[in-house]
């Protein structure tokens, strides 16, 4: 066969060889690689399975120390109370002067999750003297301890269930108290603890067992948990403790044991602990990228080790056949490629191939560099720059001449105050890389910009320091999204702060009202006796007045909490002001002078009532803010609030506002303070000075009427509140005029109370009994449904917050499909978001605002049966 053709077929039985190596080298490895990753697999396996059998003897072995140490502690404070010589004197002589105060020092001596119960028995096993720290009334519990019989010395529970609540659950040790000079059972000696709010106790265990939560199961209710517990968890539990013969998918590992079984004979406490299941699926993740990328890998291998075998072995074997060939067919001067002189030439071509490369490699960083929106920089040992980019299209749009030659803190119009420039120094002195390290640069036009920096230290051949390479960026634009961004969220805080304490005070102010009810009504069936005279008299006044200006605090908890109900109409602004000036000036006294610059059509939906206690509160502060006179300034204008504006205000919508503006010229307002003026109860004056409610119902009343509320101040300079209020087109309405209030009696009409506080509806039933009606009593809608459909009812007064379903509104609604002509009348001291304006009211009711006054009560019964219904 010709040479020629020898050489053509050679390649192709390279590549083929080539081939073969490659497959071979693949699966070699491959085989090696799966081999390898299967067993670490089942290994992983095993380690996780032994790692869930000891999750579970943990969780069974720390659950028993710990409620073991927690029952030793309580069984030695009993033993320890029991024998201690004063208690037994105490005892002995039947002190009860002693006994109490010894007795409540024992309690409240000990840490309140170390002793939750204490109590003394009596020989007939009667509880004498009881000290707990439940916030609920525990009579149940008493009663089950007091009928449980026996002298031995033992342990045992005791569970009370209210209605709609979780159990509480008593686990207590019970000792004999014994007379010493009978030597007979004086009685018994009661402590223990609450497993329902031992929050202390299942976060310990919970700590040291490591579960992602733990909880303490009793008949199939959880009395207390540490960490975030399983939307489904309830399918685990069941009246004989935990069912753990299934769990949810990728959720969690349940792992449920049973506790006090030691000291309890009846036990029927669990301990459940959940780990969230993540491991297997981890595990099975990781596997599966691994033999994917072992795959690749692997394949990437075996075809470089081909082509290197090929290159370094097949091919110079394949040249030194040729020369021989064509050395054995003895041709004219055959050339070896291993000659000196071709190996000079190979060498002078890879040289030149080599700067070629090099040349094109710079070129290829310039064309990087020229469209990079980065600066490209190099300094020296002694971090002067050196080289900066200077292609048109990068960021650095500064003369190059002020910065090549001089040190980064040497530039001109860097700011030294921004930045630590003394740890940056530090850090380029120890010849340390820097990360995104930020300064500030002041422009000639005046204009400021930030700059991010990194670099990386530059060594030679020697290991020497030769200085930093690194890039600046421009991050202007970020730093002030970022400011700005702050700022919202600031806002943001703010308002759901203000949000959160309104929903407290209108909590509290329900809760206030229903007393208030109760001591203004009983204060009022006392007066009407006249059984007191002279200086008891003036007593009872005073504290009627007393109630009264509670109710009126709870008005202003309710303004702020913007849960009020609001009676708005259309009014002209401008007029408001107007009619309360001579009010305002009055108020204010002779040193304070009062002006007004007030504009046409400035007509807005609001109660107007609350619109002059806003002015008269903000009147008022004024004046506090002005001890030696001043000018009171208000303002009534429309202007518009474009989105821009609004956007930054959460609950607030773009459009036409009226702003009325209260200005003084006081002592102004400190910076540090102005965020919590808003607040309730926050006040500068002093004590008995001020409820800080004033400012507090003004932000509620704004919030609640759609507006927003802003203040301006300068210390020594006065203060500028500005009220947004929505406007509207429509006409001016007039406020209709307040009837003289007089007591309406009653013909033994049939009034059905609806009222789940027991003293409001007791107060309630003898007001309606002293004015001529005769009652029905419930506490819920059920019953009044009941009630409606078999009782002959003329007058139906409901409570608007009401438990077990229906609330006072539903309750009315419900009550007319069967009865459409009943009247009816809500009360209430906190609507909440029941009732939010009258608006939503059907027609002829009305609400009744606890406290309220039997006159007020005979009112609205009287309105409901002969004004509303005609």
């Amino acid at each position: 066969m010709p040479l020629d053709t020898q050489t053509k077929k050679m390649p192709k039985r390279e590549y083929r060889l080539s081939f073969i190596m490659a497959v071979g080298l693949f699966l070699i490895m491959l085989a090696l690689t799966l081999g390898v990753l299967g067993l670490t697999y089942q290994s992983s396996l095993i380690l996780l399975d032994q790692k869930r059998e000891y999750q579970k003897n943990l969780g069974k072995v720390v659950s028993d120390l710990v409620f073991d140490a927690q029952l030793t502690g309580v069984q030695n404070i009993v033993n320890l109370t029991a024998e201690d010589a004063i208690f037994q004197r105490s005892r002995d002589r039947a002190d009860q002067n002693a006994i109490v105060p010894y007795l409540r020092g024992v309690f409240y001596g000990q840490k309140e999750t170390d002793l939750g119960f204490l109590a003394l028995l009596s020989s007939d096993n009667q509880v004498q003297v009881s000290f707990y720290n439940e916030l609920f009334p525990i009579e149940e519990i008493i009663s089950k301890i007091e009928n449980r019989r026996g002298n031995e010395r033992r342990w045992a529970w005791v569970s009370q269930v209210a209605s709609g609540t979780d159990p509480i659950v008593l686990v207590y040790f019970k000792r004999e108290v014994l007379d010493n000079l009978t030597g007979r059972v004086a009685g018994h000696l009661v402590g223990g603890f609450f497993i329902n709010s031992d929050q202390e106790l299942i976060q310990s265990i919970r700590n040291q067992v490591g579960s992602d939560f733990s909880a303490v199961v009793f008949r199939g209710a959880i009395l207390t948990h540490s960490g975030e517990l399983p939307d489904d968890i309830g399918r685990h539990l069941t009246q004989s403790g935990v069912d753990l013969t299934e769990h949810g998918p990728d959720v969690h590992y349940l792992f449920g044991s049973q506790v006090l079984t030691e000291k309890i004979s009846d036990s029927q406490f669990h301990i459940l602990h959940g780990y969230e299941i993540s491991d297997e699926a981890s595990v099975d993740q990781f596997y599966l990228i691994s033999v994917g990328v072992a795959v690749v890998v692997i394949l990437a291998l075996s075809i470089v080790i081909a082509t290197l075998a090929r290159k370094l072995f097949l091919k110079p074997i394949g040249d030194l056949v040729v020369y021989a060939r064509r050395a054995e067919r003895q041709e004219s001067k055959p050339q070896l490629l291993q000659s000196p002189i071709k190996d000079f030439n190979i060498v002078g071509q890879n040289l030149a191939n080599v700067i070629t490369a090099f040349q094109e490699s710079e070129k290829r960083f310039q064309d990087f560099v020229s469209v990079s929106s980065d600066s490209v920089w190099e300094t020296d040992a002694e971090n002067r720059y050196v080289y900066v980019s200077r292609e048109a299209n990068s960021s650095q749009n500064m003369d190059l001449n002020n910065i090549v030659g001089k040190k980064r803190w040497e530039i001109q119009g860097v700011d030294q105050e921004y930045s630590d420039w003394d740890d940056h120094r530090q850090t380029l002195a120890r010849q340390m890389p820097f990360r995104n390290y930020v300064f500030r640069r002041i422009d000639p036009n005046g204009s400021i910009k930030y700059w991010s920096a990194s670099g990386k230290p530059r060594y030679d051949q020697d290991g020497t320091f030769i200085g930093y390479r690194g890039t600046s960026r421009d991050i202007t634009s970020e730093v002030e999204a970022q400011k700005e961004a702050d700022k919202i969220q600031d806002q943001l805080r703010q308002s759901q702060k203000l949000e959160i304490v309104g929903q407290l005070t209108g909590g509290v102010a329900h809760d206030f009202n229903n007393l208030l009810s109760v001591v203004l009504g009983n204060l009022e069936l006392i007066e009407e006796t006249k059984l007191l005279e002279g200086e008891f008299a003036k007593n009872l006044a005073d504290a009627i007045k007393g109630a009264e200006r509670g109710a009126l605090l709870t008005h202003q908890l309710l303004a702020y909490s913007r849960q009020q109900t609001l009676n708005p109409v259309v009014v002209e602004a401008g007029s408001v002001i107007l009619e309360m000036r001579s009010l305002l000036e009055r108020a204010l006294g002779e040193l304070v002078h009062v002006k007004t610059n007030l504009r046409n059509d400035c007509n807005v939906l609001i109660d107007p009532a609350e619109l002059e206690n806003a002015l008269l509160n903000l009147a008022v502060n004024a004046r506090d803010a002005m001890p030696n006179g001043g000018e009171l300034l208000i303002e009534c204008f429309t202007t518009s609030l474009d989105e821009e504006y609004t956007d930054n205000i959460p609950e607030l919508k773009a459009g036409e506002y009226v702003c009325i503006v209260v200005s003084d010229t006081g002592e102004g307002i400190a910076e540090d303070i102005k965020e919590k003026i808003l607040e309730p109860f926050f006040t500068t004056k002093e004590v008995g000075k001020g409820s800080g409610l004033g400012l507090s119902m003004v932000f509620g009343f704004v919030k609640q009427s759609g507006g927003h509320i802003t203040v301006y101040s300068e210390v020594g300079k006065g203060t500028s509140i500005q009220l947004y209020l929505p406007r509207v087109q429509m006409g001016k309405q007039n406020k209709k005029d307040a009837k003289e209030q007089l007591l309406h009696e009653g013909h033994g009409e049939v009034v059905l109370i609806v009222e789940d506080n027991p003293d409001v509806l007791n107060l309630v039933s003898k007001q309606i009994g002293s004015i001529g009606y005769d009652h029905l009593e419930c506490s819920d809608s059920g019953a009044a449904i009941e009630i409606l459909k078999t009782q002959s009812v003329d007058l139906l007064l409901s409570d608007v917050i009401l438990p077990n379903g229906l609330n006072g509104l539903e309750l009315i609604l419900a009550a007319k499909e069967i009865r459409p002509d009943l009247p009816a009348v809500l009360m209430s001291g906190f609507t909440g978001n029941a009732i939010s304006s009258k608006e939503k009211l059907p027609d002829g009711i009305e609400i009744l605002y606890k406290p309220f006054t039997k006159i007020r009560l005979s009112e609205a019964l009287h309105k409901a049966l002969h004004v509303n219904k005609r």
